[in-house]
């Protein structure tokens, strides 16, 4: 990526100690949404967060996520409220609002 803060992210991503943390590459440019399938694909783990460079999570975040998958295996995804900050200030529903037409896209 040409992005400063993907970039910086990815060498914490490689410097870190954690074998659970694996940097992959799809063999061809694919875009955002084929590179993150392409590590779906290849995942170890029951669950996959998508976090990138510039978003913030609340500290709790994760926990109340894995807490209602856990609690209600009918359940196959979660999503949240997006807020923006610095200079661009919203709250951002939209996924909320047409929750069928994202899943149909989206799955």
């Amino acid at each position: 990526s040409d992005d400063p803060a993907a970039a910086a992210a990815l060498l914490a991503v490689q410097g870190s100690s954690d074998s659970r943390v694996r940097v992959l590459r799809p063999p061809t440019k694919v875009g955002l949404s084929g590179a993150r399938n392409y590590g779906a694909q290849h995942a170890r783990a029951d669950y996959v967060f998508w976090c990138d460079p510039d978003d913030q999570i609340e500290p709790a975040t994760l926990e109340k996520m894995l807490w209602f998958l856990a609690g209600h295996p009918q359940y196959a995804w979660v999503g949240a409220f997006t807020v923006g900050f610095q200079e661009k200030e919203y709250l951002w529903t939209k996924n909320f609002q047409w929750g069928e037409t994202v899943l149909r896209r989206n799955v």
